[in-house]
């Protein structure tokens, strides 16, 4: 397994994506919210509910029965979670026990020599040091300019970074994509540079780019680093040996470095410019098909949504069985068409075009089905997490007119955000895709079943 640098923009982007996804879950309904300029959680306080906490500085020193979403200036961990831990800010410090998995984003991260996380932890940021006497029960996934490791991973370790210091004990295996160390320092002295004319931003000790092992380094299992040189000490013996690749740089050899800077920005503003286009292009088409839905069949939007609420676990096996089911069974409809075409084309001399009318059939079946996975789908559930946020956290915008229609456009315009990021952008559509077409299919399903239908009868009269 190889890891690149692009591991940070993949992990930045994970980030930020659950950030998002964490407002749609239905336990929200039920979370404890707590905003203002410094927020502490006092020692001795138990919150038995999922927190969501956002201020200037945030401290957590108690106990939180439940997952953790904070964001601040500077997010302080002391205390227990029993539960996932998803942060933001510009530094972050765990220095507490995380009885779950551990998402953060910040320029500075520390995971201190008290901290305990029993799941596995995914960090992105400019700084990440994981400070001697913190265990890591899991594997630890880190993209960022350094990584300073001396701590304990009983798992794996993977990361992307232009600088690593490894001092620490790692379970399993190592998979390391790391920068060659440059003569001139000239990435650690942009960086010291940005940081020191930004006052918000925390004070980190930029270390020099490059690999370096330091003694007290454990690997039980294999060492595997890609580079654009060898940079291990020949006294570093991990258990399993070392597997090195080479990353070769080509075009750098045949560019100039004002040529390659002139490169790279065209090409991100020609991915960004595109990108915006598309998503502007998506939301529309989302938010005039959920507001056509919303005139013409409300009752039946809401109908859909709610089933996402209440039978999720029906609506989910509904919709895989809808998305692998539909091509098998368009698969034998073609292979039945053929079959029939030959017995009929001898029977009637070829007078009756039963592929014609066959494939016809097929056709609209197939353009309704697929205008209900790719974009009914989306609405429904675009609709269904705006009227949760919404009804949590503005419920008096349902009094007007147009609270239903905010909801829709609220959630299309989420699903925008998330789903333009790389990588998980892809598997939040594939959730929303099967949760829609669950809701469709399963609402078929109890209209079409004799005993559902009699029931509902009295109801539409």
């Amino acid at each position: 397994m190889k890891i690149t640098k692009n591991s940070l923009k993949f992990v930045l982007g994970f980030l930020v994506s659950l950030l998002l996804l964490s407002f749609t879950v239905p336990s929200v309904l039920a979370a404890d919210f707590r905003e203002g300029d410094n927020l502490v959680i006092a020692a001795d306080e138990v919150i038995d509910d999922d927190l969501f906490i956002a201020g200037q500085t945030v401290e957590i020193n108690g106990t939180v029965n439940g997952d953790v979403l904070a964001s601040a200036q500077t997010v302080t961990i002391n205390g227990v979670i029993n539960g996932a831990l998803i942060t933001s800010g510009a530094e972050v410090i765990i220095n507490g026990a995380v009885n779950g998995n551990l998402f953060a984003g910040a320029a500075k991260i520390i995971v201190g020599p008290q901290a305990q996380v029993s799941e596995s932890v995914f960090i992105g940021g400019a700084a990440i040091e994981v400070q001697e006497g913190a265990t890591l029960q899991r594997n630890l996934f880190v993209g960022g300019y350094q990584l300073q490791m001396l701590g304990k991973i009983e798992r794996s370790l993977y990361a992307g970074t232009a600088a690593t210091e490894f001092a620490g004990e790692v379970g399993r295996d190592v998979y390391l994509s790391v920068g060659a160390p440059e003569p001139g320092d000239s990435t650690a002295q942009i960086l010291r540079s940005v940081f020191a004319n930004n006052p918000t931003m925390p004070s980190i000790d930029f270390i020099n780019p490059g690999l370096t092992v330091k003694e007290g380094a454990k690997v039980s299992g294999e060492f595997n680093y890609s580079s654009t040189q060898e940079q291990l000490p020949s006294t570093f013996k991990p258990e399993k040996g070392v597997n090195f690749t080479l990353e070769t740089e080509e075009a750098a050899e045949t560019l100039t470095p004002e040529q390659i800077a002139a490169q790279v920005a065209e090409q991100a503003r020609k991915a960004f410019f595109s990108a915006v286009r598309n998503a502007v292009g998506e939301f529309v088409a989302l938010v005039l098909v959920g507001a056509f839905l919303l005139w013409k069949l409300p009752t039946l939007l809401n109908r859909w949504s709610q089933s996402i609420q209440s039978q999720m676990s029906k609506t989910v096996l509904w919709g895989l069985g809808t998305l692998f089911g539909f091509p098998i069974f368009a698969f034998v409809t073609v292979v039945l068409l053929i079959l029939l075409a030959i017995v009929f084309g001898i029977l009637t001399a070829g007078n009756l075009n039963v592929v014609g009318i066959g494939f016809s059939a097929l056709g609209f079946l197939a353009t309704v089905t697929g205008f209900v996975i790719w974009t009914v789908s989306k609405v429904i559930v675009a609709y269904w997490v705006g009227l949760l946020i919404l009804k949590q956290l503005r419920p008096s915008v349902f009094d007007g007119k147009w609270g239903n229609y905010l909801a829709m456009a609220l959630g299309a315009l989420l699903y925008i955000l998330v789903s333009s990021i790389p990588v998980v952008g892809w598997v939040l559509v594939l959730v929303v895709i099967v949760l829609g077409t669950g809701a469709v299919a399963y609402w078929l399903r109890q209209i079409t079943t004799p005993q559902t239908v009699a029931q509902i009868a009295p109801q539409a009269a």
